[in-house]
């Protein structure tokens, strides 16, 4: 079983929402497909002690466009590091000058790390973070145009069109938050009951009630791992033949219904009892619960999501809405969490984060450059 998690391109929001669907697929699945705006918070955590002090500049500058004055400050100081390359005997009185400005740069640099870690571990990402080096987790980064395709990049064309490496997406389940669930998307709402799916109509399933997985750590989040996954392997199996039969372009309905639905209870059970959530039995804030849906819904719909969340730009959407009205339909299967409710609602609009979560603001806003 394979999940897919794709989020905005925003860097200045880090959204716990996010950090809780990444978290539910990885002890769900056996791989995740990362790509979006957490695949540069991870590149950030993972690579940035090893970056030199202009690079580190040059990449948190790039938090800072909304900031003149700070984004000016870090590419003043790229400048200057460039400049020094190309002097041979820089003057005494330059030379301490700029190493003072180095010194100080350098701790503006560790201190905005050290904040959006701190931040990161707030919202629940650090939950799994060390778990990257075990094997679960594959990280794409998007770019513009097939010709700039390296190792672990994808085009966004290529993404939304199912033409990716073999065993990539087209046969993941796509991880949604919330936010998904809206009037812009689900015009008449989605069919929530299982007794009543019919063909050719979206539709959302509660099939699960999981704790907060946010407030695990990653040995913790490891070991539920690998304590529930003996036990939750038919689910994973029937699953991933429902997965196939969607993007097939076979009806996955009936397969939903008689094969994948009865599996849950046993996922229930085997997560809530496990003993790494037990030991948390009278900590209110791991006992909240999340409501968990199953369901499928059309590209289409996927489409117009990312579009409206400037993923997807204006003519490439329209490119692939004519290109699938001439083709034989398939749908797309995806599990939409409402982080911290019991049931999802219709928005009225479509929202890119989770209102009644505090907010996690952006590591920038707390940061000064001296």
């Amino acid at each position: 079983m394979r999940c897919l998690s794709l989020d905005f391109p925003d860097v200045e929001m880090i959204n716990p929402a996010y950090a809780y669907k990444i978290s539910v697929g990885y002890i769900l699945s056996d791989f995740i497909e990362l790509m979006g705006s957490n695949v540069v918070l991870f590149a950030f955590e993972r690579g940035f002690p090893e970056l030199t002090l202009a690079q580190k500049a040059e990449l948190v500058s790039i938090f800072h466009t909304n900031e003149p004055e700070s984004k000016l400050e870090f590419d003043d100081f790229i400048d200057e590091q460039k400049r020094k390359k190309s002097i041979k005997h820089m003057p005494n009185h330059q030379f301490i000058s700029l190493k003072k400005w180095e010194k100080t740069m350098e701790r503006v640099l560790n201190n905005w790390m050290i904040s959006l870690q701190s931040m990161m571990k707030e919202a629940g990402f650090f939950s799994f973070y060390e778990c990257f080096d075990l094997g679960v987790f594959n990280v794409y980064f998007f770019v513009d145009t097939n010709e700039k395709i390296k190792d672990n990049s994808i085009s966004i064309e290529d993404m939304f069109r199912n033409k990716t490496p073999t065993g990539t997406i087209d046969n993941t389940i796509l991880l949604l938050a919330e936010g998904f669930y809206n009037e812009t998307i689900f015009e008449d709402g989605a069919i929530t009951d299982i007794d009543l799916i019919e063909a050719g109509k979206p539709y959302l399933i509660k099939c699960l009630d999981l704790p907060n997985l946010n407030t695990l750590t990653s040995p913790e989040m490891s070991k539920l791992k690998n304590q529930i996954h003996p036990h939750i392997s038919l689910f994973k199996a029937e699953t991933e033949a429902w997965t196939n039969l969607c993007y097939t372009e076979r009806n996955g309905i009936s397969y939903f219904k008689e094969k994948v639905m009865p599996t849950m209870q046993l996922v229930q059970e085997t997560i809530v009892n496990d003993s790494v959530l037990r030991q948390w039995d009278n900590i209110d804030e791991v006992k909240l619960t999340s409501a968990i849906y199953f369901g499928e819904v059309t590209p289409t719909m996927i489409w117009k999501y990312y579009k409206n969340a400037r993923v997807i730009k204006p003519e490439l959407y329209d490119f692939l809405i004519a290109d699938y009205l001439l083709k034989e339909s398939y749908t797309i299967p995806v599990m939409v969490f409402a982080y911290n409710k019991h049931l999802l609602k219709l928005a009225v609009e479509q929202q890119f984060d989770i209102a009644e979560l505090s907010a996690v603001l952006s590591v920038k806003k707390h940061l000064e450059v001296e």
